[in-house]
């Protein structure tokens, strides 16, 4: 049986997954978060190889953000957890404009402290 290239991509990307699941049980949990980006990177490079998949902007800058700064974990835990943080700030932002317009992507304000 022949598979064609975005079959053979698909393939890739669950393996990835599947092995990553077995690695998290023996990994310091900050692993499993890299591995978690690194699956998001790949499945955007993925799609972008699949004709009439459209790979907007948003999700090629998020994919960039994820190549610059990934590796941070290493050395910088701290300022991985802001990046990340950040970045899915971002992500949540998208989703509400997306999914709901673009006012709703304005960021929240925090809780006031004093009753109304």
């Amino acid at each position: 049986m022949s598979h064609t290239p975005a079959e053979d991509r698909l393939f890739e990307i669950v393996l990835y997954l599947v092995s990553c699941a077995r690695l998290t049980i023996d990994e310091p949990p900050i692993y499993g978060s890299l591995r978690l980006v690194e699956s998001a990177s790949r499945l955007v490079t993925a799609a972008a190889e699949i004709e009439g998949l459209d790979v907007d902007d948003f999700l090629r800058e998020g994919r960039g953000s994820i190549e610059r700064e990934k590796l941070r974990m290493i050395e910088d835990a701290e300022g991985y957890t802001s990046w990340l943080t950040g970045l899915l700030t971002e992500f949540a932002a998208e989703a509400a404009r997306r999914n709901l317009g673009e006012s709703a992507a304005e960021p929240l304000s925090p809780p006031s402290d004093s009753p109304d």
